[in-house]
C-alpha cells in the first residue's frame, strides 16, 4: 500500500493559500473589506475608573 507523508506547510504557504480562497487583490479597499469579514472583533468593554471614596471604603 502507498502511503503519502503528511507534508506540513509553512506559515506563508497557508497564507497564500488562505489568501487565495478569500479572493485577495491589489485595492486596498477590497482588501480592507476581506479583512473586515474575517476578523470581526468585540469591542473592548467599558471600564468604570474608581472614585477616591470607593478606595477607602475597600481598607485601602
Amino acid at each position: 500500500m502507498s502511503e503519502t507523508p503528511e507534508v506540513k506547510k509553512s506559515q506563508i504557504d497557508k497564507f497564500r493559500d488562505a489568501a487565495r480562497e478569500i479572493g485577495t487583490d491589489d485595492d486596498p479597499e477590497r482588501f480592507a473589506e476581506r479583512v473586515r469579514k474575517l476578523a470581526k472583533a468585540k469591542p473592548a468593554p467599558a471600564v468604570k475608573p474608581k472614585k477616591p471614596d470607593d478606595l477607602r471604603k475597600s481598607g485601602r
